[in-house]
Formats: C-alpha cells, sequence, structure tokens
C-alpha cells in the first residue's frame, strides 16, 4: 500500500503535472529549436559543448526530483522511546496521529501523517520535505537553477536576435521568435525568484532550523537552537564525503548523520567540536547520541 501511495505522488496533483509541462517546454525549445539546428553550422562545438553540459545537469535535475518525491521524508519508527525515561520532555503526542512525536518532528494535514523533522509540505512536489529527502529537495532547486540560468544565457543571443528583428519589420519566423523570446525572458524571472528561495533554504541547512521552525520562532514560540556549525549542520543533511554532495543519491552507508529522532545540541555535554573525520562510524555515533 505505500509502495502505490509513493508512485502516485508522481502525478497526484496538478503543480506536479506542471513540473513536467515545464521541462518539456524548456528542452524542446532550447535543445529541439535552438540548439540542435546549430549543430550543423560553423557554431557546432560550442552547440555540441551546451548540448552534453545542459543534458548532464538535465539528468541530475531529474534524479533529484524523483527522488525528493519517491523518497519517504521521514516515518516515525514503532516504539522509538522505549529507550528515553518516561519524563523525557522531547516526546509529545500528535493529537491527530495518536502517537508520540520525537523532537522536531510535526504532523502534516496533507499527508494526514507525522514526519521526522520536516520542513514544508511541497504541493510542486507532492510530498513533504523532511529528514530522509532534504539534501534531494536542495539538490533539485540548485540544478533547477542551473537549467534556467543555461536557458537564460543560452538562449539570450537568439532573443536579442529576434527582437531586433521584430522592431526593423524584418521577422520571418514569428512563432519561433515569440517562443524564444518568451522562454528566454521567463527563464531570467524565474532564476531571480528560485535563486533567492534557494539560498533561503541552503541558509536553513547551514543554520540547522527549517521552515516549520522559523515559522514558529517568528509566532513567538521558543524553539531549542540545534545549530551545530555551518559545516556539522551541513553534513546531517548531504552526509560527510564531499564527493557524494552533488549527485541525488546515499552511497553506503554515507547518508545524513542521526537517525530523525535524537538531535544534539551545542552547549551539551557530549558535544564536542573535535568529532573525528567526517563520515566515520564515532563521529555518526556521537552525532546520534
Amino acid at each position: 500500500m505505500q509502495t502505490e501511495q509513493r508512485w502516485k505522488r508522481l502525478y497526484g496533483t496538478k503543480q506536479i503535472c506542471s513540473i513536467y509541462v515545464f521541462i518539456v517546454l524548456i528542452y524542446t525549445t532550447v535543445i529541439i529549436l535552438y540548439i540542435g539546428p546549430q549543430a550543423f553550422n560553423e557554431k557546432r562545438i560550442v552547440a555540441i559543448i551546451y548540448f552534453v553540459v545542459f543534458h548532464l545537469f538535465l539528468l541530475l535535475l531529474l534524479g533529484s526530483f524523483f527522488q525528493t518525491t519517491l523518497t519517504d521524508p521521514g516515518r516515525v519508527p514503532l516504539k522509538w522511546d522505549e529507550h528515553m525515561e518516561k519524563n523525557d520532555d522531547t516526546k509529545r503526542l500528535c493529537v491527530t496521529c495518536l502517537v508520540l512525536k520525537p523532537e522536531r518532528c510535526s504532523h502534516c494535514s496533507h499527508c494526514k501523517r507525522c514526519v521526522l523533522n520536516l520542513d514544508h509540505h511541497c504541493p510542486w512536489l507532492n510530498t513533504c520535505i523532511g529528514f530522509r529527502n532534504r539534501k534531494f529537495f536542495i539538490l533539485f532547486l540548485f540544478y533547477l537553477n542551473v537549467i534556467l540560468f543555461m536557458t537564460a544565457i543560452g538562449l539570450l543571443p537568439a532573443a536579442i536576435h529576434h527582437y531586433y528583428a521584430f522592431h526593423d519589420g524584418m521577422e520571418d519566423n514569428y512563432f519561433e521568435g515569440i517562443i524564444l523570446m518568451t522562454t528566454n525572458l521567463v527563464s531570467f524571472m524565474l532564476v531571480l525568484f528560485l535563486g533567492n528561495f534557494t539560498l533561503y533554504h541552503i541558509n536553513l541547512v547551514l543554520k540547522n532550523t527549517t521552515t516549520l521552525e522559523e515559522l514558529k520562532k517568528k509566532r513567538g514560540d521558543h524553539i531549542s537552537s540545534y545549530d551545530m556549525g555551518k559545516y556539522y549542520n551541513w553534513i546531517q543533511v548531504f552526509g560527510g564525503k564531499p564527493i557524494h554532495w552533488p549527485f541525488p543519491f546515499f552511497f553506503g552507508d554515507d547518508k545524513p548523520f542521526g537517525d530523525g529522532i535524537m538531535w544534539p545540541q551545542k552547549h551539551e555535554e557530549k558535544y564536542d567540536i573535535e568529532m573525528g573525520t567526517p563520515g566515520n562510524k564515532e563521529m555518526e555515533k556521537k552525532l546520534i547520541h
């Protein structure tokens, strides 16, 4: 049942279907309408390089998209609290699910379940962003910005050409001109908007906080600080091996440090800035416990 629901995320909302349409339109405009024909003229070397790089980032974008949508954001394990003291104040009862929630766990009304380290529910990806898929979400935003930037820069010469052709009344392909100029303008606008949105989420990771926690702070609620320093905040989401960070996968045991249930805090006695080599088991144990 869970597997069936997971695959339904790929087509369950109008927003996620619009993502597919948008990617197809960008690809058709950039590769088929503009770059493709240039492979047969004097600009073919530049066109081929652009073609290869564009497809490389497109594959990373699609991988990040599907990983974000299909990866469970973080389900609360059964009997997770058995090893904890009865009076531990990190345990809270979810009045909807009627289960005990670990710290930083919140209920999503859209998904009708509790999610570990819930950041927010994303209707565009039809899933929650939580402990297990936050890395993929950040990568999706980053590669989407790269594709949009490449689109905006790649189409700029053609857009300028068609603009002056329209202005001088010498345009002989109105449909192509309008498509290229519109795509170029929309790409620039989206880069500005999504660029700021991406930087905001990267900043949240570096501060070890979430969108939901930031909203609670603005509301005046007391939120504990889980800031362990930018580097250790980052590897709690991306894992300890920098060579793996750009890829929308987790390789072997290189995964987000911790379990999404226990969250160390800098003021605790067990916190030690000299926690060892990133990626080793000793460091992971200290981050979890």
